[in-house]
């Protein structure tokens, strides 16, 4: 079974270059939740992927809006909450940027390999985090 979630993902990956959505009616809420999907025992092109996108996670966590937090979920690790999430948001690939409000509306998501400036910047003008000099 986890063979084939590999494979499908794998599979998935290589047809999604990068898949980005954000809500533009949605508004950033008191404890919404940036959640960082990787996963540590990948094959190597999503490993490779998973591996550029780490920057990523660390400058969101350096720039959380106030009332934001962000959770770093390995498959590896935490299979069972990851699963819940992509099954749930329609995540197809590692890695994924989700965005979920208190009342867990979708704010924001992107999967694959990303653009990490590029969401980054979405965050920003979704007021999840803040621009912060280096």
């Amino acid at each position: 079974m986890k063979t084939v979630r590999i494979l499908m993902v794998s599979t998935i990956l290589v047809m999604l270059l990068c898949v980005g959505s954000s809500a533009s009616d949605a508004q950033p809420a008191e404890q919404s939740t940036i959640y960082f999907l990787h996963q540590s025992n990948a094959c190597h092109c999503i490993d490779v992927a998973c591996q550029a996108a780490q920057p990523l996670a660390d400058k969101i966590e350096g720039a959380l809006a106030q009332g934001i937090t962000l959770k770093r979920l390995d498959y590896a690790k935490q299979p069972e909450q990851v699963d819940a999430l992509t099954s749930r948001y329609k995540l197809f690939t590692f890695p994924a940027v989700l965005a979920v409000g208190a009342d867990g509306a979708e704010l924001y998501k992107a999967q694959g390999r990303l653009d990490n400036e590029l969401v980054f910047g979405e965050l920003e003008q979704l007021g999840l985090v803040l621009n912060k000099p280096d």
